[in-house]
């Protein structure tokens, strides 16, 4: 993402990919003079842009100094090669609000999680319209009526950190897009519904044996339902920090359609 003083974007566009071991979604940017390619994290509720600091050299001409300093435990669950978090959160701190103040765009983000690991790409929308086309945690009281709606199928042993797992053969159809499970709906302010089919409501763990996708939060009472990233994934969703508003398309698998394909 080369940027010169005399251009004015309107939207930043940046590439974001799959992780197939953590499940965690980053992008590559490169900073500073001499060019110095960096593995960041992609973290929606993340405040601010961290950098692990013996990576990013003294010696670059457009060096600043760092403004905070944090320990750096917990790089290690991160995907291989990755030292660095790019927050997208509504914070004064964030990647998105420097960008913002910077080249005076509108403070939001939209985002399009592929849901296929290494070469293929979803992206990352920082600005104006249009754009070109962990596991979800709950609470135990919205899990148990979640696993009421799949039950009678030919249960399987329990793959953590999942608890209810079926056959592949369960709901019929030879793809996740194509099996007839139960639809979840989520409804929004307003009476917006968004619906999550099988794609995103079931994960395979193996060959023969898929689960669903969301994890028993246990009364957890910080929050009794959190979106995780795949349930996010193949749909384009946006946050207006302006205007305080969310919107999101349906699944785009189901329009033949994909993030990887936008």
């Amino acid at each position: 993402m080369m940027i010169t003083q005399k251009s004015k974007p309107h939207t930043f566009v940046i590439p974001i990919f799959k992780d197939n071991k953590t499940y965690l979604y980053y992008t590559n940017r490169t900073v500073g003079q001499p060019p110095l390619v960096v593995k960041l994290v992609v973290e929606l509720g993340g405040s601010a842009l961290f950098f692990q600091c013996d990576r990013i050299s003294y010696n670059s001409t457009t060096y600043t100094h760092v403004l905070y300093v944090f320990e750096d435990s917990g790089w290690s669950d991160l995907p291989n090669g990755a030292n660095s978090i790019l927050g997208l959160a509504d914070s004064s701190m964030s990647f998105v609000k420097s960008l913002e103040s910077s080249y005076k765009i509108p403070f939001k983000v939209a985002l399009c999680l592929p849901s296929k690991p290494k070469n293929n790409s979803g992206s990352v929308y920082i600005g104006s319209r249009p754009y070109l086309l962990p596991p979800d945690h709950r609470d135990t009281s919205i899990y148990r009526a979640l696993v009421k709606a799949f039950v009678g199928k030919a249960q399987r042993k329990a793959v953590y950190p999942f608890r209810d797992c079926f056959s592949y053969k369960s709901f019929g159809g030879k793809s996740l897009l194509g099996k007839k499970t139960p639809v979840i709906s989520f409804v929004l302010g307003g009476g917006a519904k968004w619906d999550i089919y099988g794609t995103n409501s079931l994960v395979m763990v193996n060959k023969t044996i898929m689960c669903l996708a969301f994890v028993d939060a246990r009364n957890d009472p910080r929050f009794p339902i959190e979106m995780g990233g795949y349930q996010m994934e193949d749909h384009l969703v946006e946050f207006d920090f302006e205007a305080s508003t969310f919107s999101f398309t349906s699944s785009l698998l189901r329009h033949n359609a994909s993030c990887s394909r936008m």
